[in-house]
């Protein structure tokens, strides 16, 4: 009689230590070992170990591992279960999921077959079988891709202190066994999109001939609704695991390269020595003997007898000059008094050129420059031609300025 799935249910609950213990004994365990371990794992209040032994192999939890006396180990479909559950996933390959998709083709010829015959019994069960696999490959599908991002992870933390060369064996080995494979299932030779294009126009086709059967046509829809999300998140999953491994998998390649060309380096130094290089033929370079530039040592030994006994002589004391150091400068104030008093002037330069001729050229033209850029002078340009002005040994040319007004707002 079958077990139901509540008692299963209750006993796992009660017993789920054990059951992990069984779960993380990969290689089996022994009769001895598996009583110990139910013995360990046990309450006051549980039956004997014998008991429990006994209640494991009946409920299918355990089985005889093949070729080995009184060994057992936890039956596959609990442990898939449990890898689902700890999400320690295991990967599936692109040739598995080949074969999914040759069983959903050959389910499409029975379903066309079935149409025909207008068996609506055969039609529902093909299209049950259909939604199994199409499950089936969908859930593979996202196990494959945390799996590979998970393992990704653990590479990249390296807490188990692998080397490179280990670190880019395991990468390369999801890489070549998983990703390239699936790449061309899914992009190149495009088997995956042939196959499910023609599973999805016959479901999209044979959906609206059985519009009045409403059974019939919603698992047409529901079906075609599975097949457009597992086609959907197949694409994400592969996209995502590409992700993570590409820049991994291309980084790992070449520190690996770089530590495989070491290590044969190294190899051919303990083995042929470092003189089998050749280093100085190869690294030498081409050079030649100059004497350019250099004196002769009986030059060098006659100036070194000429200043034998030289005594040093106190240097020239610096002049001082006594003359006045005062800089002139131009007040505005007077200045200001003096362009009211002129005003109006034709040629503001030349004006003060004549009035400041014991001022400097560096003064008359900071004031100049003032007047010019204070927006109360009402000034204009007398003509449009150039005059000449000279000033002690300097000599200018400039537009001549006919000043108006001034009311000296600028500070100068």
């Amino acid at each position: 009689m079958p077990t139901s799935p509540a008692t299963f249910l209750n006993f796992a609950a009660a017993n789920y230590l054990l059951l992990h213990s069984l779960f993380d004994a990969k290689d089996g365990l022994s009769e001895t070992q598996l009583l110990d371990l139910i013995q360990h794992h046990r309450d006051e209040n549980d039956s004997k170990p014998a008991s429990t032994f006994e209640t494991l192999q009946k409920y299918r939890i355990i089985e005889p591992m093949p070729e080995a006396n009184a060994r057992y180990e936890m039956t596959q479909p609990l442990r898939r279960f449990f890898e689902y559950l700890l999400n320690e996933h295991r990967l599936t390959t692109p040739a598995v999921i080949q074969t999914y998709l040759n069983d959903l083709e050959r389910l499409s010829t029975d379903l066309e077959s079935s149409i025909r015959d207008k068996n609506h019994h055969a039609i529902e069960q093909i299209l049950t079988d259909m939604n199994s696999a199409i499950e089936t490959i969908r859930q593979d599908s996202q196990t494959n891709r945390l799996g590979i991002i998970g393992e990704v992870i653990r590479i990249k933390s390296n807490r188990e202190q692998r080397t490179i060369r280990e670190r880019f064996e395991i990468i390369n080995r999801l890489w070549t066994r998983y990703i390239d494979p699936l790449d061309n299932l899914i992009n190149i030779h495009k088997v995956m999109d042939a196959t499910l294009d023609r599973v999805e126009q016959l479901l999209q086709r044979n959906e609206q001939e059985f519009e009045r059967d409403e059974g019939l046509y919603w698992k047409f829809q529901h079906t075609l609704a599975r097949l457009v999300r597992m086609r959907r998140d197949i694409r994400h999953d592969f996209r995502e695991a590409t992700t993570e491994i590409r820049p991994l998998y291309e980084k790992l390649r070449q520190d690996s390269d770089i530590a495989k060309g070491a290590s044969r380096a190294l190899e051919w130094l303990d083995k042929k020595g470092v003189k089998s290089l050749q280093l100085e033929t190869r690294l030498s370079l081409p050079t030649r003997h100059r004497s350019e530039g250099l004196f002769s040592d009986a030059a060098l030994s006659a100036f070194m007898l000429s200043i034998k006994g030289y005594r040093a002589t106190p240097p020239p004391p610096l002049t001082v000059y006594l003359g006045n150091l005062e800089h002139s400068f131009i007040d505005s104030t007077e200045l200001i008094q003096r362009l009211h008093t002129a005003l109006p002037i034709d040629d503001l330069l030349e004006w003060l050129l004549v009035e400041y001729t014991d001022q400097s050229l560096h003064e008359i033209l900071r004031h100049y420059n003032a007047i010019y850029q204070d927006p109360t002078s009402d000034f204009s340009f007398a003509n449009k031609e150039r005059d000449d002005y000279q000033f002690a040994n300097f000599k200018m040319t400039a537009y001549p300025i006919q000043l108006k007004k001034y009311y000296g707002r600028n500070q100068i």
